[in-house]
């Protein structure tokens, strides 16, 4: 089972309001979605922000649409959490990801204790939840029983360990299920790895 973990490519980022570089991160989107095929991978996680907001411009929707498509025509699921940038900031909106599951080229993971099933792997995923809700997180964490230790976690949180610039509501490594072999993480936009009770996590 080879499963690819992206995260945080906030589709439709104009930084610097530059054409080229929104450009850049639909380019490197594609490139991805390039990666995925040629390796045959079984299945991609992505752990938050897909997109820079959550009411993105009609191109990223686009572009979106366009690469999850081929992920789809070569069979390949497309599992996603949201981030804190394409979560709705009102209670009447919706989450973009919403959009892409009604034409099934995305299975969101909107109910953390409803997981997917890729092959013997079980994958679990709590959207972003802010800092002041810390909490309300750790009960969701508090809930996720898998039955095996074949199982994946995704969130997009901040961790004291990491970022303790983002204030003290944070969740800590000792806060996560200590039953999970895997714990993909978003929001860092760099890679790091820790070892939890025999799982790896991986940001």
């Amino acid at each position: 089972m080879q499963i690819l973990h992206i995260s945080d490519t906030h589709l439709g980022k104009r930084q610097y309001n530059l054409d080229f570089r929104e450009q850049d991160v639909y380019d490197t989107f594609s490139q991805l979605v390039d990666i995925a095929i040629k390796e045959h991978v079984d299945g991609i996680i992505h752990t938050g922000d897909l997109f820079d907001i959550n009411d993105p411009p009609n191109k990223a929707e686009i572009v979106a649409i366009r690469e999850l498509k081929r992920l789809k025509e070569f069979g390949i699921p497309f599992i996603v959490i949201a981030g804190d940038h394409d979560s709705p900031k009102k209670f009447t909106a919706i989450y973009p990801q919403k959009i892409l599951e009604e034409f099934d080229l995305i299975k969101f993971l909107s109910k953390p204790d409803t997981p997917y099933k890729l092959g013997d792997i079980t994958i679990y995923g709590i959207s972003h939840v802010p800092n002041v809700a810390k909490e309300r997180l750790k009960e969701l964490l508090s809930r996720l029983k898998p039955e095996n230790k074949r199982s994946i976690l995704l969130l997009h949180q901040g961790l004291k360990e990491v970022l303790p610039y983002e204030g003290a509501w944070q969740i800590q490594i000792d806060d996560l299920p200590k039953t999970f072999s895997y714990y993909a993480l978003g929001h860092f936009h760099t890679r790091r790895v820790f070892q939890l009770d025999g799982g790896r996590i991986i940001e």
